[in-house]
């Protein structure tokens, strides 16, 4: 068992996601230890198992850190199928027991539903936005109303290309997009994240080249913002936010926007994880920028019923 050290050298050739390097898990998993499992056949190094295991009232648990879409297995390249489930079997009886069990799979890991005994199994969806194309091509694939949000945007004076690598997001920045969150999302703490840890995880992205806070604004006012981070291969949407009072302007299409031209023109990334949404509103906006609904896997196990209350009460009084 590996024990919070870097993953990275463990498959050539393989990019791991950024949401899985030791600078990210170490600010989010708070509480808790983020710990690797490794299978070997004949010394060959051929699967590994991240998860997040914490301690409640003296019961141990294994649930998904803020912020982090997926964790679990992950594969060498070019094994065979039956050589994927025997690892993932292996694996999967070498997690500590627990009183309660929830992880995210990576899409690809969906090939293996069907060892998923005694589990709960339910798909979720992402959206992923091919950002291989031309900006040309991009924005010509776009809906007919985000394409003339644009442009009345930029005829207004405002630029959308005005962010580089080196420049670092302000305090007040930061701020504004928190409030932003709050407005749209509730408490950070209903979805596990404190303040003071998203302030940090920005920092930390933007100090390691590795991340960055998108801004739009309509006159010196923040208007919208996302927080996103970025590996050689995929950028991740984490949060985004938008003001209300400004709908007419499409805040969100424009942030989003704002981000894939940033993307292109500073990273190699090949593609955008939208990180999903269950608002049909948002997915509805995803398709007509033209990104891709993928599916993945959310596996869970919860055989202590006294645990599973004791989530369900903690969640009814962080909505209060």
């Amino acid at each position: 068992m590996i024990d919070q050290k870097s993953i990275a050298p463990y498959f050539k050739n393989v990019v791991f996601p950024v949401i899985w390097e030791d600078w990210f898990l170490n600010i989010l998993c708070e509480g808790g230890k983020w710990k690797l499992l490794e299978y070997r056949e004949n010394k060959e190094l051929l699967g590994l198992w991240l998860y997040w295991q914490k301690k409640k009232l003296g019961l141990t648990y294994i649930t998904m850190p803020p912020a982090v879409k997926y964790m679990g297995p992950v594969f060498k390249p070019a094994l065979s199928q039956a050589q994927k489930e025997k690892a993932y079997d292996y694996m999967s009886l070498m997690l500590p027991s627990s009183s309660y069990y929830v992880q995210q799979f990576l899409p690809e890991i969906d090939s293996l539903k069907s060892v998923f005994s005694g589990d709960k199994t339910v798909e979720r969806t992402t959206f992923i936005w091919d950002l291989s194309p031309t900006m040309d091509e991009l924005h010509q694939a776009l809906d007919g109303n985000y394409r003339r949000a644009i442009r009345k945007y930029e005829e207004s004076g405002e630029k959308l290309d005005d962010q580089n690598l080196e420049q670092k997001c302000t305090t007040a920045e930061i701020n504004a997009f928190i409030e932003m969150l709050i407005s749209s999302m509730g408490p950070l703490e209903v979805n596990g994240i404190s303040e003071i840890q998203l302030t940090k995880l920005i920092k930390a992205a933007e100090s390691r080249s590795k991340g960055k806070l998108i801004v739009c604004r309509n006159h010196f006012e923040i208007i919208g913002a996302s927080f996103i981070v970025w590996d050689k291969k995929r950028a991740y949407y984490l949060f985004a936010g938008n003001h209300k009072d400004h709908r007419k302007l499409y805040p969100g299409v424009l942030t989003v926007w704002k981000t894939a031209l940033f993307l292109k023109e500073h990273t190699t990334v090949k593609d955008l994880d939208l990180y999903g949404s269950s608002i049909e509103s948002i997915a509805k906006v995803w398709k007509k920028i033209g990104a891709i609904k993928q599916d993945y896997l959310l596996v869970e196990n919860h055989p202590n019923r006294l645990f599973r209350l004791m989530q369900w009460g903690k969640n009814k009084w962080l909505r209060k």
